[in-house]
């Protein structure tokens, strides 16, 4: 299933159905919005990235959109995409993309070929991150399954064999998002409880402590930036940074955040650090302080979700 609709691609930042793409010259941002009007399947974006191709993708509540800088595609089951809406999306070190899927299929694009996969044995939890790890194993963080380690794919597509990691693994079943470190490795984040990392030689994950943070707040998201420190988001306490010497920043409201409650985070092409908020747009940690974006200046909406950049330095935020 194909729709469209167009828009020349420029050094901006977008904002598809709320995802916007940025690019800023000396400080000044120029944001071009793109929604269900320009072709898109719904109005919730919760991740885009861009291929090695150069095509942009969108993972929407309603399913995976791609835009090459003129139309707007929307990609279904007819093609041999997985069902249902495409909640993370992945690229990995071969140039493939995948997709994760709100009840937990797996959607796989090589070259222009579809394929979509089953966990064996049955998952239907959301699959709230993807990530390939230093082995180049690919791991499905859930809503509702833990985490799951991927076996070799299948060529034809069809069912994928798994190892599961739960409480009896010591981590939770359900799971915010996660992060590759330098330091700690795979680390995820449960819902109502701290930041885990996956000890390889335990074969389970374990606590991983921020001082400060963790048994204090609600984590909700982590990131590392390109300096290697370590970002967490949290409900009611702002943003914190660990950096590669364990020092602690925090970034609250009396420290000029517009939120205390921090969905997610990017990093822009000058280095400098996007915070997304659940009700106040972004934050943007520059040399001088903090700067706010939100619908009062440029956004599209002031609820966050998702946070990259593009090949050609534009912020992809949705």
């Amino acid at each position: 299933m194909h729709t469209t609709a167009g828009s020349m691609i420029r050094p901006f930042l977008f904002v598809f159905a709320a995802l916007l793409a940025i690019q800023g010259q000396a400080q000044r941002y120029f944001f071009e919005n793109k929604g269900v009007q320009d072709g898109l399947p719904a109005s919730k974006v919760y991740a885009a990235l861009q291929s090695s191709y150069g095509i942009v993708w969108i993972g929407t509540e309603a399913g995976l959109a791609s835009y090459d800088g003129n139309v707007i595609l929307n990609h279904g089951t007819d093609e041999g995409v997985a069902r249902s809406g495409a909640r993370s999306l992945l690229l990995d070190r071969d140039g493939r993309l995948f997709a994760g899927h709100l009840d937990g299929g797996i959607t796989m694009l090589q070259g222009n070929h579809f394929q979509a996969y089953s966990v064996a044995g049955g998952m239907g939890s959301a699959i709230t991150a993807m990530l390939q790890d230093q082995d180049g194993a690919i791991w499905l963080i859930t809503a509702g399954d833990g985490a799951l380690r991927l076996d070799p794919l299948p060529d034809a597509g069809g069912e994928v064999g798994a190892t599961r990691y739960g409480t009896d693994k010591g981590v939770k079943e359900k799971l915010l998002g996660a992060v590759i470190t330098t330091a700690e490795g795979l680390c995820v984040v449960e819902d109502g409880g701290g930041i885990k990392r996956y000890d390889k030689g335990a074969d389970a994950f374990t606590e991983v402590l921020i001082p400060g943070v963790s048994g204090v707040f609600r984590l909700t998201s982590v990131f590392v930036d390109s300096r290697g420190a370590l970002w967490v988001g949290t409900v009611g306490g702002g943003a914190f940074r660990r950096d590669p010497q364990n020092a602690i920043k925090r970034y609250d409201i009396p420290t000029g955040m517009p939120s205390d409650v921090v969905f997610c985070f990017g990093e822009d092409s000058d280095g400098q650090v996007w915070i997304g908020t659940l009700d106040a747009g972004v934050a943007v940690v520059t040399d001088k302080g903090l700067r706010t974006y939100n619908k009062d200046n440029g956004l599209h909406d002031n609820f966050i979700r998702s946070i990259n950049t593009d090949r050609e330095g534009n912020l992809l935020i949705g």
